[in-house]
């Protein structure tokens, strides 16, 4: 049983049922809405650097040792503009489990911030748009970033990247 699993799909039914009613859409629960990205960005990649003693450990216990796998990466290899395809590694067992650090040290820069700037634009735009349902999903999307690596994955297992496409036309 994956426990990361089920809370993400327990966030996203949460999520999916403020957004149901089309009628409730204030002003506070826009901004709301709008800052998860940001927090989730923020969370991944400076939780880990920015978070020391009982907080790391808590943090790190919560995320069965995502927080000491991402501090790893980006505190011993190098960051780089356009990313690299190879790490020194003590052994197979490390990997990146979290797709925004993911993201950072695989594509590099560049591409994270791109991605960090259209995730954070995304929300507001479906929100403005009326597309709850899109919002919900991508909302799912961006938070489960923070645990499994496949937002930051090119291929159709990002769904956000649709509606980033979809935003543009």
């Amino acid at each position: 049983v994956s426990y990361t699993g089920m809370l993400i799909v327990m966030i996203y039914l949460v999520l999916n049922y403020l957004l149901s009613d089309k009628k409730d859409m204030t002003y506070a629960k826009r901004r709301f809405l709008s800052v998860i990205s940001p927090c989730a960005i923020a969370f991944s990649v400076g939780g880990p650097l920015v978070l020391s003693g009982k907080m790391f450990e808590l943090a790190d216990k919560a995320m069965s040792t995502r927080f000491t796998l991402s501090r790893y990466f980006m505190t011993t290899q190098k960051i780089q503009m356009f990313g690299t395809g190879s790490f020194d590694l003590p052994d197979q067992s490390y990997n990146i489990d979290c797709s925004y650090v993911y993201a950072l040290m695989h594509y590099g820069i560049i591409y994270f911030g791109i991605f960090a700037i259209l995730s954070m634009l995304l929300i507001p735009h479906l929100l403005r748009e009326k597309k709850y349902t899109e919002a919900a999903i991508s909302l799912g999307c961006f938070i489960a970033g923070i645990t499994e690596p496949f937002l930051a994955n090119t291929s159709f297992k990002n769904l956000s990247m649709i509606f980033i496409g979809s935003m543009f036309y």
